[in-house]
């Protein structure tokens, strides 16, 4: 079967193994975690202490005790940490950030040679076929066309009772560098 590579669908390259016939026999979608990602600045953000972010997307996560001992340690009398401090505090911040995020990758690129070859098993996998306003309406809302930056982006954080709010200053989740350009991702 022929599909001509238009704006109506979405091309997910994976690699051929138990867990893609477990997920084609249960009609469902895997999301990985950012940490597992082979981008390393998946999800990612500069924490910038004492300057503002023109706000263009907004976080929100639960605050564990443990974390909040973190942060009362971390800001006791300081406007901002700095030195281990601030080490410590943004490992934290971003570890329990990324902990609630899920991607689901997949491109508007069809026939793609580094694709096959990144993400369908050195070209020995599949690539799944999707209806792009079918899956888009089920799943992903109104953005899910990621865009590419040659910078990360930048978030404040604040906390309200037991939640935690990152403001940014690009739509984080869907924002990658540059370098990743070329696989056309949706989300």
């Amino acid at each position: 079967m022929y599909i001509e590579n238009n704006s109506k669908w979405l091309f997910k390259y994976m690699p051929f193994n138990l867990n893609t016939v477990k997920l084609l026999i249960n009609s469902e979608l895997w999301f990985g975690k950012p940490d597992i990602q082979n981008d390393p600045n998946e999800a990612e953000f500069i924490l910038n202490y004492g300057k503002t972010v023109q706000e263009k997307s907004r976080y929100q996560f639960h605050i564990d005790e443990d974390f909040k001992s973190i942060i009362k340690e971390t800001y006791s009398g300081k406007n901002y940490p700095t030195g281990y401090e601030r080490i410590k505090f943004e490992k934290q911040l971003k570890e329990r950030t990324k902990e609630y995020l899920g991607i689901c990758s997949m491109s508007i690129k069809l026939d793609d040679i580094l694709m096959w070859s990144h993400y369908a098993d050195c070209n020995k996998g599949i690539c799944l076929v999707f209806n792009k306003e079918v899956l888009t309406e089920k799943l992903f809302g109104d953005k899910a066309m990621v865009d590419y930056s040659n910078t990360i982006a930048n978030a404040n954080f604040s906390i309200n009772g037991n939640f935690g709010e990152l403001i940014y200053d690009t739509e984080f989740y869907f924002t990658k560098l540059d370098n990743w350009a070329y696989e056309k991702e949706f989300r």
